[in-house]
């Protein structure tokens, strides 16, 4: 099983919306309130092996496909999670835009943001996040310096 390892990945407090006129980061507390209230969809930005992945939680399977069509240039994917067992940190993700984007990377991104957004449980270190037909095992650790938001681990795929 080949694994891939990742070191310095940042859930920076970069967050943003997505909805028909693209993304929209760094953006005030009403401007994404209006946006989610327009069918937008939340997202976090994962900083991972020199690129920024937006990931977005719980996004309806009829929204993935205008949101990864409008995804900009300054984004490198576009990650769909849903924790489907938390109790047994199983995540069911797409890799929605370029649908070819490493599998490994998107793994570790769609783990992180899950766990960044309180979605796994407190001290979770593993969890297994399913892409298309393939299981990809994920170890992941948090920096203990309280003051920086810094992921490592590694990445088991088939």
């Amino acid at each position: 099983m080949p694994e891939a390892t990742f070191s310095d990945v940042r859930m920076a407090e970069d967050w943003g919306v997505a909805n028909g006129d693209g993304y929209h980061i760094h953006i005030d507390t009403r401007v994404a309130m209006n946006a989610l209230g327009q069918g937008g969809e939340h997202f976090v930005l994962c900083h991972i092996a020199g690129e920024r992945i937006a990931v977005f939680l719980y996004t309806d399977k009829q929204h993935r496909a205008e949101v990864s069509k409008n995804k900009p240039g300054s984004i490198d994917a576009a990650v769909f999670a849903d924790v489907t067992d938390a109790k047994t940190s199983t995540i069911a993700a797409e890799i929605g835009a370029p649908p070819d984007k490493s599998p490994a990377i998107c793994a570790f991104a769609a783990a992180i943001g899950a766990y960044s957004s309180g979605e796994l449980e407190a001290g979770t270190q593993r969890c297994v996040v399913r892409i298309g037909d393939q299981s990809h095992e994920v170890t992941m650790e948090l920096d203990p310096d309280p003051n920086v938001d810094v992921w490592k681990g590694t990445v088991k795929s088939p």
